[in-house]
């Protein structure tokens, strides 16, 4: 069997180690050059309020009055999609379908638009904005919602206990 000296077994580790370094130093520059891009696609669906941000929603109203909020849908998609929105209170009575768009939108574009909608009857309401790509489906591809509470001061009832006689007495505004 053939041994090798100190002197040679180093040389070769030396190399070895040096291959290593200048091989991972090339594989970082690839990648530091040539990012990896994403191949899952996705849509990006959002509410801005009026101010353009995320808040400032219309959450209090009156019966009847509009609110209004801006949806926003970004196509990440690869390719031009037909896409459906639905805006929906989930509490109304029918089918509850305050509006809906049917934006086409080219790949790595957004689109937005004003939505403004009113609810007629008092109470805490989910109103839920529904995206479907193509057709409406049973089931959304991608769902955000916004609560809102409708009052009015004819339908607010005030409770008042009197003390007194142990009786309670209902008192409108």
């Amino acid at each position: 069997m053939h041994r090798m000296s100190d002197g040679t077994l180093n040389r070769v580790l030396t190399a070895i180690v040096l291959v290593v370094f200048v091989a991972s130093l090339l594989a970082t520059g690839y990648i530091a050059v040539n990012p990896p891009q994403s191949t899952d696609p996705y849509t990006e669906f959002y509410l801005l309020g009026s101010e353009g941000n995320a808040s400032d929603y219309p959450t209090q109203l009156e019966p009847g009055e509009s609110g209004t909020v801006t949806v926003g849908v970004t196509n990440y998609e690869g390719e031009t999609t037909d896409y459906q929105i639905r805006i929906v209170d989930t509490n109304a009575s029918g089918d509850g379908v305050l509006a809906t768009r049917s934006p086409t939108i080219t790949a790595g574009e957004t689109w937005e638009t004003n939505v403004t909608f009113s609810i007629d009857e008092p109470g805490r309401h989910r109103v839920r904005f529904l995206l479907y790509k193509s057709e409406i489906s049973d089931e959304p591809d991608l769902t955000t919602r916004l609560w809102v509470n409708v009052t009015s001061e004819e339908s607010t009832t005030v409770r008042v206990e009197d003390q007194d006689k142990n009786s309670t007495n209902m008192v409108r505004p």
